[in-house]
This record gives C-alpha cells, structure tokens and sequence, in this order.
C-alpha cells in the first residue's frame, strides 16, 4: 500500500500534515494522467510537425481528451483509493512506451513505465497488462516491418518488467496466501 514513487517524499513530509500529503498526491497524481495522456495523443497521432509547433487544430483537442481522461469517471471515483491513482497515471506512459516499443524499437520507456506501475500496485496492473497485450496486437497488426522484434521485445521486456516488481509482489502473495 505504500509502494507508491511519491511516498519517498514522506520522509521529508512533517508527520503532523500526513493527511495534506495525501491530498496533494492525489491531484499530483491526476495532473500526472493529464500530462501523460498528453504525451501520449502528441507522439501517438504526431500532433507536432518538423518545426516543433502543433498541428493546426490539434492542441485543444489533445488537451480536452487529456484533461477528459484525467478528470474521469474512475479518477473521480477511486481517488479515495490513492494506491490505484498511480497505476492509472502511468497507463498513457506505459501506452506510449508500448507504441515507442513497436514502432521505434524504443524499449526503455515501456519497461520503466511498466515495471513502475506493477511495483506501485498489481491490482490494476493486472487489468493494465490485459488491455496492454490487447493494445500491442493493434499496434502489431499495422506495423509493416519489425514485426517479430517488436513481439520478442514486448515479451521480453514485459516479463522482465514484472520481474523487477517481482520484489514487492512476492511477498505480498505469500503474506495473501495465509
């Protein structure tokens, strides 16, 4: 429950504002959704051109969807539930890795976002991991060349990503176990 990157900061938080700290991660974490759902929709839908400016048209809209999927229904209704707003801001940057993966041969992004994401809480990384296998034979499908490198680097750096948080799942199967 405590395996969230920003809680490092609690040692340095006063003990007496704990609850404070966990308000601000949680817009922290929701402004986190937004910048990464930004990123995503600009590199995914190359929103910027050759001379580093936006596309005409394309900034509102990319900032309406960002905003949108920051401001959803889920976060809405789980930000109570501040173990599951890390996962869930990390689902555009583990989807832009994935794209960057496939389409650029670019593995660290998605192993780092990934790897994060299930270190910070598998119970909806599990969920992550199923629409990720389903967003990666999307990508597969219009990939025109690479197509077995980008399969044997998302299965690899899929398993090694669950490896790394393989520290934290471990004993909290074993501890679920009993």
């Amino acid at each position: 429950y405590l395996a969230s990157p920003l809680n490092i900061l609690l040692l340095i938080w006063p003990s007496k504002y704990l609850i404070e700290f966990m308000e601000l991660s949680i817009l922290v974490k929701i402004g986190l959704a937004g910048l990464f759902c930004f990123l995503f929709l600009e590199k995914r839908y190359q929103l910027v051109g050759k001379d580093k400016n936006f596309h005409k048209n394309t900034l509102i809209p990319a900032f309406v969807f960002s905003t949108a999927y920051a401001l959803c229904g889920f976060s809405a209704a789980y930000s109570w539930d501040i173990m599951w707003m890390d996962s869930f801001a990390l689902m555009p940057l583990i989807m832009l890795g994935l794209y960057r993966l496939v389409k650029e041969n670019k593995v660290g992004l998605y192993y780092v976002a990934l790897a994060l994401s299930i270190w910070a809480n598998y119970y909806l990384s599990i969920m992550i991991c199923i629409f990720t296998v389903f967003y990666f034979f999307l990508l597969f499908f219009e990939q025109k060349k690479g197509k077995w490198r980008a399969l044997a680097n998302f299965t690899w750096f899929s398993l090694l990503a669950g490896g790394t948080a393989a520290a934290v799942i471990l004993p909290e199967i074993a501890i679920i176990r009993y």
